[in-house]
């Protein structure tokens, strides 16, 4: 097989022509009937020319075991090897193997590697899949090929109806790829549809954002009244709340953090207050406390006169209420006109 021998008719089918060189096989195209040395007509020794004796065939596009003479090797799987050669000189237009000279060339096909059409020709943007179906037809190992034309056929068909290889391993770039080209309009319509989504979405965000923006700052005004009326009622703790609750909204309200700092200085102030009134309230108790025992020394010294023990308790006692006297807004009755007479 060579391009030279594929001709297209006037109604686009495809003709194989030159059937000088062929090996038969029995109808189940599985045995042999000759394993002797296959000939040819002709002689001439050129790459594009088919040559005789136990090599046989066109060197350009001979399979390995052809090129090696291995006649009992030769089977449909070796045209399957020619057809890749062909399709590998469609896709990059040069030939598979090349050299000036028929024993190189031979020596190339038999033991040199098989370069990717897309790495031979990487301006051919060739697709995965073609450079796929040719590396499987031009394997060196016919078990490593198609077994069959039909085979070969239907990769070729799949590829031309955009579907998916079953020889071909697809990264996830590659299977999206493939699904959209595949599905154009379904692929169009999706897109339509995601991109109608998301400008729907950004414009219901934008909305809804604009709505919440709006209803916070009426909430923050709100709060921010009933802080500043709280404060100027000494109302400290709901003046508190308020502000915090305004902050959870906006942590840099300035008028805020004024209102908040201002009563949380009043709270530090009421705070001190209630200390101080509660020792006071302590110092008073201690005050009626010691009022009721000199009441009862007083009524003593009626009883027991010159008695130096209850006179100094007396003295006693009067030093500490005048020492309480101190603080503000406590006064002692027994410093009064009952005090006076004791004294």
């Amino acid at each position: 097989m060579k391009p030279e021998n594929i001709m297209i008719g006037h109604y686009g089918e495809v003709l194989v022509m030159d059937w000088g060189l062929a090996k038969i096989l029995d109808k189940f195209e599985s045995e042999e009937i000759d394993d002797g040395t296959i000939t040819s007509i002709r002689l001439k020794l050129d790459a594009l020319k088919t040559i005789d004796g136990s090599i046989a065939g066109t060197p350009a596009y001979m399979s390995p075991e052809q090129a090696a003479g291995k006649i009992n090797k030769i089977d449909k799987r070796s045209d399957i090897y020619s057809l890749g050669a062909i399709l590998f000189e469609l896709l990059t237009l040069r030939r598979p193997f090349a050299a000036d000279d028929v024993t190189l060339l031979l020596d190339k096909i038999i033991n040199g590697p098989v370069d990717p059409p897309k790495l031979r020709e990487p301006n051919m943007h060739i697709p995965e899949e073609l450079n796929a179906i040719c590396l499987k037809a031009m394997a060196k190992t016919p078990e490593h090929r198609y077994w069959s034309v039909m085979q070969l056929a239907n990769d070729i068909r799949t590829f031309m109806s955009g579907g998916f290889l079953g020889t071909m391993e697809y990264s996830k770039v590659q299977l999206i790829r493939k699904l959209f080209s595949k599905n154009i309009r379904t692929a169009v319509m999706i897109v339509v549809l995601l991109v109608g989504i998301f400008f729907g979405w950004l414009l219901s965000s934008s909305s809804l954002k604009s709505h919440f923006e709006v209803e916070n700052k009426n909430k923050i005004s709100k709060l921010l009244s009933v802080a500043r009326i709280a404060l100027r009622k000494q109302e400290l703790e709901k003046a508190y709340e308020n502000c915090i609750q305004v902050l959870a909204f906006n942590p840099e309200n300035k008028e805020a953090s004024r209102i908040l700092k201002q009563t949380k200085k009043q709270l530090e102030n009421v705070k001190e207050e209630n200390w101080q009134k509660r020792k006071t309230e302590e110092q008073v108790n201690i005050l009626e406390d010691e009022i009721a025992r000199l009441k009862e020394i007083a009524k003593s010294l009626d009883r027991i006169e010159q008695s130096d023990y209850f006179i100094e308790t007396y003295f006693q006692l009067l030093n500490k209420i005048k020492a309480l006297q101190k603080i503000e807004g406590v006064k002692n009755p027994i410093l009064s006109n009952e005090g006076k007479s004791y004294a």
